[in-house]
């Protein structure tokens, strides 16, 4: 027996030495391979990854990611887990850039909407005030742009719009006195100085009915009073709710009391009102308004929406002690704004430098006003009570508010037009007369002459009104003092619209008669008409009952009241409350009418609109809605712009949960539904992405493309076909421990990075309900990757400085919002990169068991003190370290130590130096005793100020066969 085991051991020694004596191979690989986590890592080789952490693709093979930094030096609490964000940009104003982001409390259970002024790159706070908590009920909140620069904000339950700190006017009017001979000639009057100091009230004279306007300049004459300048207060116009009264050499003296009469004579009235729209909303210094002076101190604002400040910019100052007057329509009247704060004086004198006059939000109780016969919007008064100044702009700060729906500009015709006689029980149709143009009195005309108290006109409309639009007939007009009562239907009987503010009233002329010029009669519209049939016809009905007879009669001859046209003003109603928003052709979507039971409904604005929702262009409220498939939910939809041959084409994707739409055309004439997908949709919206890189659809086809999450993986559409990109299909393995938490599936978020060309998706795996990996697809090299930071984002969206230079912000749920791909470390921890490759046989051959003797790497040198730490894997195992090592005895005979089974070296890793020396590229080589059937190597290292960390060149051994694997 003992000659016999030294038998055995003269023929290991042997077989040891003989193999010794085996030249050795040498081999080596760059990193130019894919991670591969859908394959078992013996089927991808030695050249693509079984992992790859925090490494991206580059030309030359792979890098290290980029870090991020925090934006807020101090967390948010109370609301801080941020679900959603966006950039507004405002670009060419004084603040240019908003991140606005909802954020939930601890328990999910309430959100807010904050802003953070900061600049893009920079490090700043958000602002201490929510710009809004949440409503009752309301889901995930949904960002998205909107034209003229505004952002439109959806939760389910309210639908916002803000355009920022400025916004451009929709018209600016300045009132300015005429020269002399252009003015008009009003009716004198005489009222009493009962006031204080320099102002006279006009409880004894009505200016108004005198044919007064604001922004007058009244000549006054044959009056006495303390002193020679006097102020009107209380005066009711469009423009200015005060007239100035300047003084002449006729006023001369002092008197001991107030109580005097003033009488202002007949005439010397002269007055212009001019548009400065054009002028006052450009930046550009040579336009500009002169405003002050005499009798032009007067700016009237009006805005798509409610305000809460005005911005004025200062080409001249105003070096006059003065204060500005601002007053805005409450609906009933001319109303002093409340907690007004002058930021344009200086020195007590008013417009002395640029500056906001701000003011308690009036997005609550303004109303629409109707100016110049042709605007319906919310209306502001500004006054400079002395000196004056140039203005070269003027800006709005509209508040976040609910969107608004402001007439579209376009007058709707009548659909039945009856005038009742009640002597003779008849009512006269002239529906076609006042729809259509007429060139004579005498035929082609709807005649009131004669109206009386008993009789009464019927206007119908297809749509609720708020004004009639009237076109009288050259000088056939009444002439006798008598105005309309005007009644809408609410379902039971005709009831009054309220005060009715009649601008067909020339009291100059003719005191309180209506009809007497063309104009525009409004009213405050009621809340609840009701459409009814009458006529043949069905829609809004209104009746005009005359408090006076009408009448063309002047005393020289008999003259006709004679009305060659009637348009209807509609009164706007409220949007509707949808779940998302989105653009198309520059119009806002409104998505998901989750409230009414209309999931698949989208609503529209009229183009380059987003406050105008009525009219023809619009969705009109449902007549005119866009309904996709059935009745389940869309869920998200992005505009995406391709070509298709030789021509360009912008579509709307219109994505539900499991089925895929497209949008075409430019409007409500030709807007066309196309179903792309009844199986493939998208269940997790902040997925849904464009990438304008020009994607390779197929050989030598690249578009534009549209990336969102499925239930069934990551698809790319370019607007025509559908793609899957594979690569992760364990994440959608339901037997698989890494697949997404379907339940969860939602909480999911993706982005475009523009800078680096990828694709980036978050999701949460196993029984997370938050985002716990982060997998990242370059478009580019169509290779999958994957980052694992020490906290996951549960947001991120895409922002642009003020250059054009676009990055990624995120947000993590300790409270702060990060700039990605930023910085060299996760804010203050080091990234972990890990390369790891494929197993693999150095022969080629499954029936070899072979030792590497050698290892070489090369990388470019690091320069912070970190190593590259090389951990081997033998056989497949997925654990370093191995269950049998072999010593390598004084007599280089290797000997097996426990089970006489080759196994792996007698090192586990190895440490290879980054940082030492200066050349460019570091390489080092180790010689060990790496033993096995199957090779993998895995690359580690951590890095906290190397920008892109590791950046392997290639790695290499040699080796040896030992024997066959039998």
């Amino acid at each position: 027996m003992k000659r016999l085991l030294i038998i055995f051991l003269v023929l290991i020694a042997s077989f040891a030495m003989a193999q010794e004596d085996t030249p050795l191979v040498e081999k080596w690989h760059t990193f130019k391979g894919a991670w591969m986590p859908d394959a078992d890592p013996a089927q991808i080789g030695p050249e693509n990854f079984k992992t790859l952490q925090n490494m991206r693709y580059n030309t030359a093979g792979i890098e290290g990611v980029q870090g991020y930094t925090a934006v807020n030096s101090t967390a948010l609490t109370g609301y801080l887990k941020i679900r959603n964000g966006f950039q507004l940009r405002s670009e060419g104003y004084t603040q240019e850039t908003y991140n606005l982001v909802q954020a939930e409390n601890t328990g999910l259970t309430a959100s807010q909407v904050l802003v953070n002024k900061t600049a893009i790159g920079s490090q700043g706070d958000f602002e201490a005030t929510e710009i809004q908590t949440d409503g009752t009920g309301a889901g995930l909140g949904r960002f998205s742009e909107g034209p003229q620069g505004v952002v439109v904000y959806s939760n389910g339950v309210e639908n916002k719009v803000w355009a920022g700190d400025e916004t451009r006017c929709a018209k600016v009017f300045r009132a300015e006195r005429g020269a002399t001979g252009t003015g008009y000639t009003p009716n004198g009057v005489s009222f009493v100085d009962s006031g204080d100091a320099d102002y006279i009230d006009t409880d004894t004279g009505d200016f108004k009915a005198a044919g007064f306007r604001g922004g007058d300049i009244i000549v006054v004459t044959n009056s006495t009073s303390n002193n020679d300048t006097f102020t009107v207060r209380y005066v009711t116009s469009w423009i200015n709710d005060r007239i100035y009264l300047i003084s002449t050499d006729s006023l001369t003296g002092e008197v001991a009391s107030d109580a005097e009469t003033i009488t202002v004579a007949d005439g010397n009235v002269y007055t212009n009102v001019v548009d400065f729209t054009d002028e006052l909303n450009s930046s550009a210094t040579s336009e500009y308004a002169d405003i002050g002076g005499s009798g032009s101190g007067t700016f009237l604002i009006l805005s798509a929406r409610p305000l809460k400040g005005i911005k004025f910019y200062v080409k001249t100052a105003n070096t006059t002690n003065s204060t500005l007057t601002v007053r805005y329509w409450n609906g009933s009247a001319w109303t002093a704004v409340a907690g007004g704060s002058d930021g344009t004086t200086d020195d007590s004198k008013a417009f002395a430098k640029t500056g906001t006059y701000s003011f308690d939000s009036t997005a609550s109780t303004a109303k629409l006003y109707h100016a110049e016969q042709t605007y319906c919007l919310y209306a502001y008064s500004v006054r400079l009570t002395a000196g004056s100044a140039d203005i070269y702009q003027i800006t709005a700060d509209s508040p976040w508010q609910d969107i608004r729906n402001v007439w579209d500009g376009v007058d709707r015709q009548p659909i039945t037009f009856q005038v009742r006689d009640d002597s003779e029980s008849t009512y006269y149709d002239y529906t076609v007369e006042v729809n259509t143009e007429a060139n004579t009195t005498a035929y082609g005309v709807a005649e009131l002459d004669g109206m009386t108290v008993s009789d009464h006109i019927i206007i119908a409309f297809e749509e609720a009104m708020s004004a009639f639009r009237w076109q009288l007939f050259q000088d056939y007009i009444n002439k006798n003092t008598a105005s309309f009562t005007i009644y809408y239907h609410d379902g039971d009987d005709y009831q009054t619209v309220g005060t009715v503010y009649d601008e067909t009233v020339r009291d100059r002329f003719y005191g309180s008669n209506t009809l007497t010029q063309s104009g525009i009669t409004w009213w405050n519209p009621p809340a609840d008409e009701t459409i009814r049939s009458e006529f043949g016809v069905t829609g809004y009905f209104y009746k005009l009952i005359p408090t006076a007879t009408l009448t063309g009669t002047t005393g020289d001859a008999t003259a006709e009241i004679v009305v060659n046209h009637v348009w209807g003003v509609p009164a706007t109603i409220d949007v509707k409350k949808f779940k998302f928003s989105s653009v198309f052709n520059n119009r806002v979507l409104l998505c998901n009418y989750e409230l009414g039971g209309e999931g698949n409904r989208v609503d529209y604005s009229v183009s380059n609109a987003p406050d105008v929702w009525n009219g023809i262009e619009s969705s009109m409220d449902g007549v005119q809605s866009l309904y996709f498939g059935g009745n389940s939910p869309l869920t998200a939809g992005t505009q995406l712009y391709n070509r298709f041959g030789s021509n360009i084409f912008v579509t709307w994707v219109a994505l539900k949960r499991n089925e895929t739409y497209l949008l075409t055309g430019t409007g409500p004439e030709d807007f066309s539904i196309k179903p792309i997908s009844l199986n493939v949709g998208c269940p997790a919206p902040l997925t849904l992405a464009t990438a304008e890189i020009g994607f390779d659809m197929a050989q030598d086809v690249t578009r534009n493309i549209a990336i969102w999450l499925s239930a069934d993986g990551l698809i790319v559409f370019d607007g025509a076909v559908i793609n899957f990109v594979k690569g992760i299909d364990k994440y959608f393995d339901a037997t698989n421990a890494d697949c997404i938490n379907y339940s969860s599936i939602a909480n999911s978020r993706g982005w475009f990075d523009p800078e680096y060309k990828e694709y980036n998706l978050l999701i949460p795996t196993g029984s997370s309900t938050t985002c716990d990996t982060w997998l990242v697809y370059s478009l580019i090299y169509k290779k999958w990757f994957e980052k694992v930071p020490d906290t996951y984002p549960q947001a991120a969206w895409q922002v642009a400085s003020t250059v054009g230079e676009k990055s990624i912000y995120g947000a993590i749920d300790t409270g702060y919002m990060l700039e990605l791909e930023d910085g060299t470390a996760w804010v203050d921890d080091p990234i972990e990169q890990i390369v790891e490759t494929g197993d693999f046989f150095p022969t080629g051959n499954i029936w070899d068991l072979t030792r590497i003797r050698m290892f070489k790497f090369a990388g470019k040198r690091i320069n912070e003190a970190h190593s590259i730490v090389v951990s081997h894997y033998s056989d497949t195992d997925d654990a370093v370290g191995m269950d049998g090592i072999w010593v390598d005895t004084d007599d280089c005979a290797w000997v097996d130590t426990e089970d006489c089974e080759w196994v792996s070296a007698s090192l586990a890793s190895m440490e290879l130096s980054l940082d030492a020396g200066i050349n460019r590229v570091v390489r080092d080589t180790i010689k060990d005793n790496l033993y096995g059937w199957a090779h993998r190597f895995q690359f580690y290292t951590t890095t906290a100020s190397t920008s892109k960390g590791l950046e392997p060149i290639a790695w290499g051994y040699t080796f040896r066969k030992v024997r066959r694997d039998e």
